[in-house]
């Protein structure tokens, strides 16, 4: 995943539903059993630097800045 201020971040703690596809009204039971877990935290850790720079490329080859310096660019 890549973040609005950093290269990428981990989370530890409570998984995010959102994130599961399909995961609209299941049940605790149900998101658990699809991997989901539950807890009383999260917290997320970013990871990157003011001089990292990502490239991307698109489906055809092109290739797209994602990061310069630290900056996301899209």
């Amino acid at each position: 995943m890549f973040d609005e201020n950093a290269s990428c971040h981990l989370a530890i703690g409570a998984s995010y539903p959102t994130c599961l596809k399909d995961s609209d009204g299941l049940s605790e039971e149900e998101l658990k059993e699809r991997g989901l877990n539950h807890s009383l935290t999260h917290v997320d850790f970013m990871i990157g630097h003011e001089r990292m720079n990502i490239k991307g490329y698109t489906r055809d080859g092109q290739e797209v800045d994602i990061m310069i310096d630290g900056r996301l660019q899209v």
